[in-house]
């Protein structure tokens, strides 16, 4: 309820700056800086740029909600793609990081994430794609939350870029596990339907 409140209040304030997408083209100039501040170790600067993206991602969530008919279907579109490239951009910069290695090397952990979340988004897209279920599938950490927790990652890397990689670990292991919990929830949803379709039919 307190995030939909600030979300309808973020959207009230911004719609009047015209289209949303002019929010995406913001983001992904900032996630550039981000990048380029991580590679360059400059974390302080990177979680500023960070935070701004999320702040651009959110107003243009916001403004998308209140006013749908601001945004074409090609702009929805291009929304759900800089997601991906946002998220993608900021792990790709960390492979040139010197960040401390957690049990084996930590370009292995970074790997493992960036196939969790990808995994994540397209098992999403493809349930719909193929028609398996019509309902949003919820994952265990959505890609707000997953910002939230690299936000925090990028901030404690000021003190010790060992927290970093701590949390690029405890990333890499939930958005592997969310992204099972989407393919068992539309398993699991499809099993059901033939079940209870059975049963009709005899």
């Amino acid at each position: 309820m307190i995030l939909e409140s600030i979300s309808q209040k973020v959207g009230n304030l911004f719609s009047k700056f015209g289209s949303p997408t002019k929010w995406i083209v913001l983001s992904l100039i900032f996630t550039a800086l981000a990048s380029y501040f991580i590679i360059k170790e400059m974390y302080l600067y990177a979680f500023v740029s960070f935070v701004l993206v999320c702040l651009f991602e959110l107003v243009d969530g916001s403004v998308n909600k209140l006013n749908p008919t601001k945004r074409s279907k090609l702009g929805s579109y291009l929304d759900a793609i800089s997601n991906v490239y946002i998220e993608g951009a900021i792990l790709f910069a960390m492979l040139f990081g010197s960040l401390p290695d957690f049990f084996f090397p930590i370009r292995g952990w970074i790997a493992i994430y960036m196939f969790g979340f990808l995994t994540a988004y397209y098992v999403k897209a493809a349930s719909r794609e193929k028609e398996v279920i019509r309902t949003e599938i919820k994952g265990l950490l959505e890609r707000y939350e997953r910002w939230i927790i690299l936000g925090v990652g990028l901030l404690l890397a000021v003190f010790d870029h060992l927290y970093l990689s701590y949390i690029v670990v405890i990333l890499a292991i939930l958005t592997n596990l969310s992204a099972f919990q989407r393919i068992y929830a539309a398993v699991a949803y499809t099993r059901n339907k033939f079940t209870i379709t059975s049963k009709i039919n005899r």
